[in-house]
């Protein structure tokens, strides 16, 4: 083959190898920005939770209070504990929809508890000891999808 031949086929060669490098580097920043973007739904999805379940045990201990003092329960703590209640519910439904399943699982256990816990007011402290099991696997899980370091 000649030396213009030769040329040829290396100017070739090198177009497919730069266009092959290009596909693979696109390939990789995709994959690194969905990731990304999966972390920001993953993050903004548990922090609404765990404000919701603040606002839930928040709410509880006022009616808590007001049971334990013999107080009538007052309108605005009713209206605290609903507002709450509906916020928990629909954190909880975003978290199923885009965590993994065990991490769904957690905050369902979550969630689920203080459903209990609302409908207890006498047994404070047994309330509190499994909120505070469940809420710690709960952010274990979610530090791990969220690759945060304990």
């Amino acid at each position: 083959m000649s030396a213009q031949a030769w040329a040829l086929v290396g100017v070739a060669l090198g177009a497919v190898l730069g266009g092959g490098a290009q596909i693979v580097a696109n390939l990789v920043q995709d994959k690194a920005a969905r990731k990304k973007r999966q972390k920001e739904v993953w993050h903004a999805a548990y922090s609404a939770l765990m404000s919701s379940v603040m606002d839930v045990i928040t709410a509880t201990e006022h009616l808590r209070s007001d049971f334990h003092s013999g107080l009538k329960v007052t309108t605005e703590h009713q209206q605290r504990m609903l507002g709450a209640q509906q916020r928990l519910m629909v954190a909880d439904a975003d978290v199923r929809l885009v965590a993994p399943r065990d991490t769904a699982e957690a905050a369902r256990a979550v969630v689920l508890h203080l459903g209990a816990s609302m409908n207890n007011l006498s047994d404070r402290a047994k309330d509190e000891a499994t909120h505070v099991d469940q809420i710690e696997a709960f952010v274990a899980l979610a530090k791990r999808d969220l690759d945060v370091d304990k």
